[in-house]
């Protein structure tokens, strides 16, 4: 049961990054209502800058604007794809608004329109969401950074609110079309991690690169290559979200921390070393071919 601070939203953009998607709302553990949205069409990018993991040094992700895929000569579909985008952004020209400088030059940075629109849409809402809970205009917002744990370094701690004067925590997160907010109302830690799941190169580098003997027994105790995948996104899914609580992020060490992912629903997981703490992970169920979790500090 999510603790009785912590509220979550999620949502999925259609295939130009609008829609409300679906919204759902909780409190101690009460569902608050849900707008349903259905994407059309699922975006062919992949997320800014996301790493799917950094240890042993392997990068299953991509990098913010790095378009998949393309062997040879790029340059037409780059200036297409521009000269889309252009199009685009009047069409979402309510979700450009209540952007951030920082963020409308991130979200120009993708290659491709699909991406732009899903970013535009989920940093857009989570702007509106926000601003419900401060009471104040969405735009009037100001996100920063409290410093890394490990490093001190607040170019890449948790993110926090540094206008208006809050006391709440947040974390979210994005995959594709898909989002997850997740808000700890009394202040505690909290971190959301949402992954789209797909098929994964290198599957025995990624069991030995990020994973404890004991969730790698886990993943692995079936013959069902598709089940196999879906443990490990279930694993995967929540160490991000304790790792993004603690404040760490990736760097905080993915084959030290053991999530308990034979526990289903929710699970008292122990994080050592910088920002240690005690944390619930939370199973969050959003469908077949998505694998969700929030983690919240234990009171």
């Amino acid at each position: 049961m999510l603790g009785g601070g912590l509220r979550l939203w999620h949502g999925v953009a259609d295939g130009g990054g609008l829609g409300a998607g679906r919204e759902e709302g909780r409190a101690g553990g009460r569902a608050g209502g849900r707008e349903e949205g259905r994407a059309e069409g699922r975006a062919e990018g992949r997320a800014e800058g996301r790493a799917e993991g950094r240890e042993g040094g392997w990068a299953e992700g991509r990098e913010e604007g790095w378009a998949e895929g393309r062997e040879g000569g790029w340059a037409g579909d780059w200036k297409e794809g521009w000269a889309e985008q252009d199009l685009a952004e009047e069409d979402r020209a309510e979700d450009w608004a209540v952007l951030s400088p920082e963020e409308r030059w991130r979200a120009r940075r993708f290659m491709r329109p699909a991406e732009t629109g899903h970013y535009v849409h989920a940093h857009a809402e989570v702007r509106r969401i926000m601003a419900g809970l401060l009471d104040c205009p969405p735009r009037a917002i100001r996100f920063g950074r409290e410093p890394c744990p490990g490093c001190g370094d607040a170019a890449h701690g948790p993110p926090s609110i540094i206008e208006p004067t809050a006391t709440l925590r947040f974390n979210h997160s994005r995959s594709e079309a898909a989002w997850l907010l997740a808000v700890a109302l009394d202040g505690r830690r909290v971190g959301a991690d949402i992954e789209q799941i797909r098929p994964l190169n290198a599957f025995t580098g990624l069991l030995d690169g990020c994973l404890t003997p004991a969730e790698r027994a886990y993943v692995v105790d079936t013959a069902d290559p598709v089940r196999r995948r879906r443990r490990f996104y279930h694993c995967w899914v929540r160490k991000e979200a304790v790792l993004k609580a603690v404040g760490t992020g990736l760097a905080g060490g993915l084959i030290r921390l053991d999530v308990r992912p034979y526990e289903p629903g929710t699970a008292l997981v122990r994080a050592d070393g910088p920002g240690a703490g005690s944390f619930l992970v939370h199973d969050i169920p959003l469908g077949r071919g998505l694998a969700a979790a929030v983690a919240e500090e234990s009171a």
